[in-house]
């Protein structure tokens, strides 16, 4: 199972299980696998930047292109 298909499977739990405790330790789980996957994506150098599409570590700027600039791969919350 790939990180991607944890989080589907946590957020698929989330909406459909009847039990509450349940549901909000799946909803927990997915926030928690989120926060990992943009973690590892800025330490593995996975981030690329939009503007110039420069693979760095994630920052608000970039340090090839100078720009503000929304990072591919690490998805905002």
């Amino acid at each position: 199972m790939t990180i991607d298909e944890a989080i589907r499977h946590c957020l698929n739990v989330a909406e459909t299980c009847t039990v509450k405790e349940c549901a909000g330790d799946h909803r927990q789980l997915a926030d928690w696998l989120k926060d990992y996957k943009r973690l590892k994506t800025i330490e593995l150098g996975k981030a690329r930047c939009t503007t110039c599409k420069h693979y760095g570590t994630h920052a608000v700027e970039c340090r090839e292109c100078y720009e503000y600039s929304r990072w591919e791969g690490v998805e905002d919350d």
